[in-house]
């Protein structure tokens, strides 16, 4: 299998056929102004058009279909029933929802199913720019065959205990929302998926969040509970032999987001460095969650040849959890910055930024956080890190804050 070659997915068409588009509504009005306003942008798509969803999963059956963009409230079957049959039959087709004010409850039903969501009336050019990032995402991992392994589905696994502590507070009436962001933000799943949602369209957000603080606050504890409660996007991880330990994953996790956040504070993009520390490793959540023998595999390899999990991964996988952990993301439609930190935090040197933001922070607060750890192999490259991005003398300042923020994670 091929691994990632871009650190930006966004940066250039990717070569290869032209990328296919279906949309589906069952207003012919709709279809034709979005085929009229795409026409006019002219890109270099092959656009389909479907007035049902079974019209929708006939074209499917016959074209080798890259995007699905498709309305909730229609009649027969409605989008959340769609998009669920595309997952289950087409699991490597990027999924979005373009509809209107809607039903909460149909639209929780898509929560699971459809990768980002986007509100009508819709804006051409913002509609254009999702789709061409999603065809880009191709760059970012070439292997169709992890691609459907990351669409299969659409929720990460918690830590068991994060998942029902979290249960238990949202069935005291009287639960503060800074209390359910604070356990909320504990557990990477749990993170990556309320910022997700929150900032998709549909919340009709000014701008996107990038806090897990922020989302709560914004969405409240009655939306919380519907997510959590009624909604199945989050589920507790299933242990096995060789398993993945998740509480000292989101330790770690948790860590060098706020070290990393910390390495940039007072920067505009230190909230996006928070987010990409935090979610640096979510394709190791996929890996053990989705191909469970798989993981069980790249860690004996591990502990035989005493390599990285990045090595290891490449070795059996051909590519590392990186590669997937930023294609979910760019699915999911987070921040450029917080994608491309993703994809390249295991590659030393590799920091195409102008000056030092989130790809350069997770690269060095990983490492010194593997580093306290007593981690010397996941550790290794640290200085290399600091030196290629012109910044050694601030590694023993950066030591320090890793030091401080371990300490009061012991503490608490």
């Amino acid at each position: 299998m091929s691994a990632a070659r871009n650190l930006d997915p966004y940066s250039e068409a990717p070569p290869g056929p032209r990328p296919k588009i279906l949309f589906v509504d069952d207003e012919p009005m709709i279809l034709r102004s979005i085929r009229r306003l795409l026409e006019q942008l002219g890109d270099d798509w092959e656009l389909l058009f479907a007035p049902s969803g079974a019209e929708a999963l006939e074209i499917m059956a016959e074209h080798e279909i890259d995007v699905i963009v498709s309305d909730m409230h229609m009649d027969r079957m409605n989008g959340a029933v769609l998009l669920t049959r595309v997952q289950h039959r087409h699991p490597g087709v990027v999924r979005i929802v373009l509809s209107g004010h809607t039903d909460p409850k149909l639209v929780y039903r898509a929560v699971p199913v459809a990768h980002q969501f986007l509100s009508k009336p819709f804006d051409p050019v913002m509609l254009r720019s999702t789709i061409r990032r999603a065809c880009r995402l191709r760059t970012l991992l070439e292997s169709e065959a992890m691609r459907r392994v990351v669409g299969a589905k659409n929720e990460l696994p918690s830590a068991p205990k994060v998942y029902t502590e979290l249960v238990q507070a949202l069935s005291n009436p009287e639960v503060s929302v800074r209390a359910v962001g604070e356990i909320i933000e504990r557990d990477v799943a749990m993170s990556s998926r309320l910022i997700q949602l929150v900032s998709s369209a549909f919340f009709g957000l000014p701008q996107r969040v990038s806090t897990v603080g922020g989302a709560c606050a914004y969405v409240g504890i009655d939306t919380i509970k519907a997510l959590v409660l009624s909604v199945e996007i989050f589920q507790m991880f299933k242990t096995r032999r060789k398993s993945l330990s998740m509480d000292e994953f989101n330790h770690h996790s948790l860590m060098t987001g706020q070290l990393a956040y910390r390495m940039l504070e007072g920067h505009e993009s230190a909230d996006h460095a928070f987010l990409a520390g935090m979610l640096h490793d979510v394709g190791q959540l996929i890996i053990a969650a989705r191909i469970p023998d798989t993981y069980t595999m790249i860690r004996e390899v591990m502990d035989r040849d005493e390599v990285s999990v990045h090595d290891a991964e490449r070795g059996v996988l051909g590519m590392s959890h990186a590669d997937l952990g930023a294609y979910l993301l760019g699915l999911w439609g987070l921040p450029q910055a917080v994608v491309e930190a993703v994809a390249g935090h295991h590659r030393v040197g590799r920091v195409p930024e102008e000056s030092f933001g989130p790809l350069g922070a997770v690269q060095v607060a990983s490492r010194l956080i593997h580093d306290i750890e007593k981690n010397p192999i996941e550790s290794a490259g640290l200085n290399e890190c600091a030196e290629a991005l012109g910044l050694s003398d601030r590694l023993p300042q950066w030591r320090k804050l890793a030091w401080e923020i371990a300490q009061q994670s012991d503490d608490d």
